[in-house]
Parts: C-alpha cells; sequence; structure tokens
C-alpha cells in the first residue's frame, strides 16, 4: 500500500475498503436485483393469473376489468390507455393493504389527508369537495327550476330540498386550517341559482343541519358520506314544516333500535384509514311502520316493510334503507293482503341515495314513487300524470348535483 502523506487522504481509505471487500458486495448487489425483479415480476404475473373482481365491496363501486387491447385502439383511443392504467390500479395484488400502508404514510408526513379524505376530529373522516362543477350544479337546478315552474302550472305541489355534504356541515370537525369558507361560497352560488325556483319551493337543508351538528348531535356519518337515521329525521322535520304539517312531527313519536353496529362507508374505504372505529346505523320505528310496502320496478321485488335486511349480513349496510339504488321504488301502505290502501296521496321523489333513509318519514303521510335519475330514462311528468302525484320533491345531496348533469332529464316532454 502507498503510504506517502499525498495519497493518504480519508477518501482513499474509504477506496481501499471498497476495493478490499468489492467480490463480497458485488454478490450482495446482484442478490438485491434479482429479490427485486423477482418482487416485481411476481406482482405482474399475478395480476393476470389470480381472478379478477369485478366488484370492490370495500370501495363500493365496480372495478376496471382488463379492456379489450388491439393494436388499433391503443393507436387511436386514448381512452385504452387510461382503462390499463385503471385495470392495474383496480387490480393490483393486496392493494387493500397498500391503501392502508399509504394512508400511514401520508399521515406521518402530517398531510392530515389521503386520497382526497380528511382526518377530522372525533373520529370522523371528511370527504374533500374544494372545487365543484359550478356550472353543472347552475345547469341542474336550471333544469329543477324549469321543471318546478310547470309543476306549479299543473297545481302539482313542488319542492327541492338540497342536502349539505359531509365537508358542508362538519365544520366543527375538520382540522383548524382546512378552508371553509370554501363550502359557505358554494352555498351562496346554490342560493343565486335557486333564485329561478318558483317562490318558497326551495330551502337550504344544509344551514338547519349544520347548526345542529354544531350543537352537538350526531346527524352524519362519520366513516360515511351520508346523513344518519337522525339527520334524516331533521330534515324530514324541515320538509314537513314546508309543506304545512311540521308540528305533527315529533321525535319522541319514534321507537330507536339498532341495526348494525359495524357500519363502514365508501368514505372509510377511500381513505385507507383502517383503524378508525365504525359507525352504528339506526332504525326509526313508528306505530303502523311494518304496514308498508317497498316494491323495486326495476326488478319487482316486494319487501316488507321499509328495510331490506339482507343488507345488514354485507359492507354496503347503508342499501338496508329501501333497497339501496335502484331507477324507480315505490313505497305504499298495505293492507293484510298486501294490497295499497285507496285514498292517500302520491308524493314523487326525484332523489339521490339521500332520500333512501328519508322514506320511511316521508311515507307517514304520502304513498311514494322514487325515482333516480341516473337510471330512470323516462319523462317525469308523464309519470307525474299516470300517478296523479299531488306532490313532487327533489331530494339530493349537493355533491350529486355537482357530478353530472342528472336533472337534465326533467326537460324531457316538459312542454306536452
Amino acid at each position: 500500500m502507498d503510504r506517502r502523506p499525498e495519497v493518504m487522504t480519508e477518501q482513499n481509505r474509504l477506496l481501499d475498503i471498497q476495493f478490499s471487500i468489492k467480490d463480497k458486495t458485488r454478490v450482495l448487489d446482484l442478490v438485491s436485483v434479482i429479490l427485486a425483479a423477482v418482487f416485481i415480476l411476481s406482482f405482474g404475473i399475478a395480476i393476470f393469473v389470480l381472478p379478477k373482481k369485478e366488484f370492490s365491496e370495500q370501495e363500493n363501486r365496480y372495478l376496471q376489468t382488463l379492456p379489450n387491447i388491439t393494436l388499433k385502439r391503443l393507436l387511436t383511443d386514448n381512452k385504452t390507455s387510461e382503462e390499463i392504467g385503471e385495470f392495474y390500479a383496480d387490480q393490483f395484488p393486496m392493494r387493500d393493504i397498500f391503501v392502508g400502508i399509504k394512508s400511514m404514510g401520508e399521515l406521518g408526513q402530517l398531510k392530515a389527508e389521503n386520497n382526497g379524505v380528511v382526518l377530522g376530529k372525533g373520529g370522523y373522516i371528511i370527504k374533500r369537495g374544494d372545487h365543484p362543477s359550478r356550472e353543472t350544479i347552475a345547469n341542474n337546478l336550471s333544469s329543477a327550476a324549469l321543471f318546478g315552474k310547470r309543476m306549479e302550472e299543473l297545481g302539482v305541489g313542488f319542492t327541492a330540498a338540497i342536502a349539505g355534504r359531509s365537508v358542508d356541515v362538519l365544520h366543527r370537525y375538520l382540522p383548524p386550517v382546512y378552508p371553509r369558507d370554501l363550502s359557505d361560497d358554494i352555498w351562496e352560488f346554490v342560493g343565486a341559482c335557486a333564485d329561478e325556483f318558483p317562490e318558497g319551493s326551495y330551502f337550504n337543508l344544509r344551514a338547519e343541519l349544520k347548526t345542529l351538528i354544531d350543537g352537538g348531535e350526531p346527524l352524519y356519518y362519520r366513516t360515511d358520506h351520508h346523513w344518519t337515521t337522525l339527520g334524516a329525521f331533521y330534515g324530514y322535520s324541515a320538509i314537513a314544516a314546508k309543506l304545512g304539517y311540521g308540528a305533527s312531527v315529533k321525535l319522541s313519536d319514534y321507537t330507536v333500535s339498532t341495526a348494525s353496529d359495524s357500519f363502514y362507508g365508501t368514505t372509510w374505504s377511500s381513505s385507507g384509514m383502517k383503524w378508525i372505529k365504525p359507525d352504528t346505523i339506526e332504525f326509526f320505528d313508528y306505530e303502523g311502520s311494518k304496514d308498508y310496502r317497498v316494491e323495486i320496478a326495476d326488478t319487482g321485488e316486494i319487501i316488507e316493510g321499509f328495510y331490506d335486511l339482507s343488507y345488514l349480513d354485507v359492507k354496503d349496510k347503508y342499501s338496508v334503507f329501501i333497497g339501496g339504488n335502484n331507477a324507480r321504488v315505490d313505497v305504499y301502505k298495505a293492507d293484510a293482503s298486501g294490497n295499497r290502501i285507496p285514498g292517500r296521496e302520491t308524493m314523487i321523489v326525484i332523489k339521490d341515495s339521500f332520500a333512501h333513509a328519508l322514506a320511511p318519514f316521508l311515507a307517514r303521510e304520502y304513498d311514494l314513487v322514487l325515482i333516480d335519475l341516473r337510471y330512470y330514462k323516462k319523462s317525469v311528468r308523464e309519470l307525474v300524470a299516470e300517478t296523479g302525484a299531488a306532490e313532487t320533491l327533489i331530494m339530493m345531496n349537493l355533491d350529486s348535483l355537482a357530478e353530472s348533469n342528472v336533472l337534465s332529464i326533467l326537460r324531457l316532454k316538459l312542454d306536452e
């Protein structure tokens, strides 16, 4: 070894050490490369070998399956590459475990959120909703206003009740730095759009429920975007007041029971925050509530009472209310033979899933025809005439109005 002072630097000593162990490190480097390659290759093969999941019960959504890939589609259709990327993301082995690991990593960096879900106080996890599409909201409300005016001309009652998103009403549970003014701004915009509605037909359910939540009432689930059954009751109370019979609505008339204490909602599924405790689903029963029937027009299925109890055994427990999402569902009071009791007025409810927990309350006063315009593609005006409806109610969460032009079909055959 050359020990001259000019070459006996720290750098040269380190080089001498590296040269002396190079044969051993070369083996370790090779092993590391091989293990990494095997790991990547194994997961790549597993994506195609393992059975494909078409539906994620955890996330309550359909997953992307392998698209039909041809050279022509790859060269001409940009959507094909997007579908391939979604396929790898959705079918990745042990996906739920890695989502949880990512969530812990994000929170470990003090980001206070993961995958667009904010970790709030009191065990609440809340989906962000900073910049919903104002154009889509305006288009939906314009269609609703036109429909409302036509109902008024026909002598049919019309009410539009818009519920707040979790991020709009759960301000007391959001982190201190979260920009709460974004919710206030979007609701001012909604109010301005609603000026087109027939006078007195629109009211803002967000304001009333937020006041109760600020006072400590548990009106929205901690792990889901829906309101609780108690939240639905207070929504019903506000609607009943608008329709003129609010004085008869009393919480003491209901017997509350626990349907499930292991409900994890869609917000929990997308958050990756697996340590959050589950929610409780409650039923609010009243005298005669078991005399009702739910008839799902899509399938012909009939449910005795308001609840499809089979859903309590699966992840999507919220669908226990009137059997979940369907194009048309009729709810009516029946006699001992199962026949509809005559003489009751009919209300058509143009709705999203927020109305599912509301239906048992509304059914006290009306036979209901609930339609979901994501699936129901016929003229609602013709349905009003067909059923002889006395009232129409739009009952939706703001998210639904921001995601697509779902209410545009209300214009169908409106002038006939």
